[in-house]
């Protein structure tokens, strides 16, 4: 009769020991996928905060020093979080593309408002008109912000540039007086960085001159967006941005 209460005492405590851990499985099991919907959750909130920062570009009305901001930006997230070979650490995301088209539209005298003197472009010359910026194509950064960055350097800062392209007119080649007054702004607003004492050592600042007008005017293009953006379709992040000039500027 002691043996075989024994044996049941014994049987009790395993079943209850089986119990237990049921329970406890059965609560981490709970646990774990109560804590997976809350990664989940948190990796669409983080994804949906991503895409805002991108997504508020998505408009008909974008101001090229808009673009200017959203093209550091897209540099920046591509060399730090994205899977360019060069990226910074170890999240690896899909990298952005940017595309902005500059085109004439068949409106040719509208394009000529991002040349100084209208004969040609400097800045803005790709052939197919169609400027791209990711993790391999630098048309953006390398060819038009790290090369008016010089010229800011040149003529000691952006607001001295701004000044001179503002105050200069290449077209002034027969009035003495206001190539006189073009040569006296020049040596005011670059503040002596470059040597200008003549309407000759001017002409030989056009190209910077000319460059950095575009670049001026390019600030104050509109451009459109208009759902040309595209989502990675794992993650849904925002994986491409297309703006198209619109042919003005204000």
């Amino acid at each position: 009769m002691e043996n075989a209460s024994k044996a049941l005492l014994m049987a009790g405590g395993m079943l209850l020991a089986i119990l237990l851990v049921s329970l406890l499985l059965y609560a981490w099991g709970l646990f774990s996928k109560y804590q997976s919907s809350q990664d989940s959750l948190a990796e669409i909130e983080d994804t949906a905060k991503f895409n805002e920062q991108f997504t508020a570009y998505d408009r008909n009305d974008v101001k090229g020093y808009e673009l200017v901001s959203l093209i550091n930006k897209v540099v920046d997230y591509n060399n730090r979080r994205s899977a360019a070979n060069d990226a910074k650490n170890d999240e690896k995301y899909p990298p952005i593309t940017l595309t902005i088209i500059i085109k004439d539209k068949g409106e040719k005298t509208k394009l000529k408002q991002l040349t100084m003197t209208g004969d040609k472009l400097r800045l803005f010359n790709n052939p197919t008109s169609t400027y791209i910026q990711d993790n391999a194509t630098n048309t953006l950064k390398n060819s038009i912000l790290d090369k008016t960055d010089v010229i800011e350097k040149r003529y000691g800062g952006s607001d001295c540039a701004t000044k001179i392209v503002k105050s200069i007119d290449f077209n002034i080649t027969n009035d003495a007086s206001a190539q006189a007054k073009a040569v006296s702004n020049f040596k005011s607003y670059s503040k002596g960085n470059v040597v200008v004492n003549s309407w000759n050592d001017l002409q030989g600042e056009k190209e910077n001159i000319c460059t950095y007008y575009e670049y001026v005017q390019f600030k104050k293009a509109v451009f459109e967006c208009n759902g040309k953006i595209t989502y990675d379709n794992k993650l849904g992040r925002v994986s491409t941005i297309t703006f198209e000039w619109t042919g003005d500027i204000k």
